[in-house]
């Protein structure tokens, strides 16, 4: 498999089928149906480390190998290096993108 997609969504219509493991052509799926309202009141940045450690359980119970694999990766707290590159894929519109060279000084300098 090349892709695994963990996809949220808030119509139950949209998902092809919510809430199970599928495989789709070249990827493994996992669909599940939710109300986001709840992020609303997070920073981004705060709402990925959650939706990580989520989606860390979930992958821990694909039926593939190859799934569960990514669930330690997804359990690991994000960097001070991950947040700055992160960043402007969170704010709109887009912000300049931040090499990992320049966000470990940033956060060097900020330390």
């Amino acid at each position: 498999m090349d892709i695994m997609n963990l996809m949220l969504y808030e119509d139950p219509e949209h998902a092809w089928q919510p809430n199970q493991w599928h495989q789709r052509d070249n990827s493994f799926e996992f669909d599940f149906v939710c109300d986001l309202r709840p992020l609303e009141k997070s920073p981004a940045i705060e709402n990925i480390q959650k939706l990580m450690h989520f989606y860390a359980e979930v992958s821990a119970t694909a039926p593939w190998p190859q799934a569960r694999s990514v669930a330690a990766a997804l359990r690991q707290p994000l960097s001070d290096v991950d947040r700055i590159t992160l960043l402007p894929y969170l704010q709109w519109p887009r912000g300049e993108m931040v090499s990992e060279a320049k966000a470990r000084r940033v956060a060097a300098n900020a330390a």
